[in-house]
Order: structure tokens, then sequence, then C-alpha cells
């Protein structure tokens, strides 16, 4: 039954998009065949139950370990274009379900904020970190401003959504932090949360590969917000006295600069 729902939810986001709830445009989709949604089924279950699963190293480690099943998706993604946009849009559809029924103002079923375990195949992000992860890979890999606008803003939103959803769920059973859910709030831009980790690490890696590959060179809006970035990240970095990647802390700071990144793209 819940397999059934979680289904039923994708679907409504695929019917969202196609219906012209967006103005970018994407080649006519060609739905991913079976064998390739169920690689990605097992991908997501290989990364669940990751132990640290907000740490960067975990990550690589996880991505490093499933390369032989992610680079089976993304084969079938440069098959053509259809395919890759088709991919994308399975992709991107999950992640725009959870924001819409998540995001700030809207009303979160009592079941789940007042929700203190969750079953693996019920928890609502389950999952997103791997689309994330692939999402990022196929706009860096397909070039197109229109893919990779989508993406980075449909992954801003989604820490966004992320955020509220575990600062209502942390309000509501555990009232005493009220206090310093707001100082963080404050501090850093939104309430922490591992599953925004979990997508902020790709972020900043496809943030990091921009910089390096100079690929926004020929946008000036584009490469400022790159630069800006990664200026930021350095002076970051060294602060914290940091190795790799930056501490979870920032992950909001990092989907900030992401959206600004993708609103400078053009939709067409």
């Amino acid at each position: 039954m819940m397999r059934n729902a979680i289904r039923a939810v994708v679907a409504a986001g695929v019917a969202c998009f196609l219906a012209g709830t967006t103005t970018v445009s994407f080649a006519s989709p060609q739905a991913p065949p079976e064998t390739v949604v169920n690689t990605l089924s097992e991908l997501k279950k290989h990364f669940a139950g990751m132990s640290d699963p907000d740490h960067p190293g975990t990550m690589e480690h996880q991505v490093t370990r499933n390369d032989a099943a992610i680079q089976t998706i993304l084969a079938y993604a440069r098959q053509s274009r259809e395919a890759g946009d088709g991919l994308a849009q399975y992709l991107l559809a999950e992640i725009d379900a959870f924001n819409a029924r998540y995001r700030r103002g809207t009303v979160i079923p009592e079941e789940v904020v007042s929700k203190r375990e969750w079953k693996r195949g019920e928890i609502p992000w389950e999952g997103i970190r791997v689309d994330a992860y692939l999402l990022l890979s196929l706009a860096e890999e397909n070039g197109s401003a229109t893919l990779t606008k989508r993406v980075l803003t449909t992954l801003r939103d989604y820490g966004a959504a992320c955020s509220n959803l575990f600062e209502q769920i942390t309000i509501r059973t555990e009232p005493e932090l009220l206090a310093e859910v707001e100082r963080e709030k404050q501090e850093t831009g939104g309430w922490r949360a591992t599953p925004i980790a979990e997508v902020a690490w790709p972020c900043e890696r496809f943030m990091v590969r921009a910089y390096l590959s100079d690929r926004f060179a020929s946008a000036p809006d584009s490469a400022r917000v790159v630069s800006e970035y990664w200026q930021w990240r350095k002076e970051t970095m060294i602060a914290e006295g940091q190795g790799e990647w930056l501490p979870t802390r920032y992950q909001h700071r990092t989907l900030e600069y992401v959206g600004r990144l993708g609103e400078t793209l053009p939709e067409k």
C-alpha cells in the first residue's frame, strides 16, 4: 500500500510538471524502462542505513561503492536527449512532490510532525539524496542551461522544504528546543537536518567542479555566483580549519548559492 502511495505521489508530480507548472522545457520525455527504475530502486536501498549519513566522506564512499549502478543509470540517459530528459523528469517529480507537500506555509499532517521513529519505506525524504546526485550528474554531463536551472532551483527548494519539515517535527516532539531552532535559523538560514546535508554535499561538489572547469565563463552573471561561492567556501574552510568538505552547518548557505546560480540561467 505504501509503495502504491509513493507511486501515486510521483505520478502526480509528473502530471503537474507536464501540465505546465514550469516554463522550463525539455525534449519529449521518454519514461525510463523498468530495468532502469529497478536499478534506481536497488541503488537507493544501498544508500539507506549509512553510518554517519550526514558526513560527506560517507556519501563519497557510497558513491564509489555503487559506481556500477550509477553508471548504468547514467549510460541509459546518454542514449538520447529524450532518454536523458525523461530520466530527469522522473527524478525531479519525486522531489517536486516532496517540496509541494512540505514547503513553508503548508499544513503538515499531525501523524508526520508527531512521529519520532521512521521505518524504511515510509520516510518522506528517503532516496532523494540519490535523486539529487544523479540529477546533478545529468546537469553536468548534459550541459543544458534549461536542465541545470531546473535541477539547481529544485534542490534549493528541497532544502527549504526539508528544513521546514524538520523544524515542525522538532517543535512538535521537542518543544524545549524552540529557542535553539530560532537561533539556528537566524545564524545559518535554516534548521539543520541530515537529509539536507546529504543533498548539500553533491551540490557543493557541483559548484566546486563548475569553478574549476570554467563551465560558466561565458555567462557573466552565472560565473560571478560561482566565483563568489568559491571565495566564500575557501574563506570558510580556512576559518574552520576543515579538510576537504564544508561542515554540515553550512548546508543552507551552499543551497542558497546553488539556487542563485540556477536563477541566472535561461529558461529555454
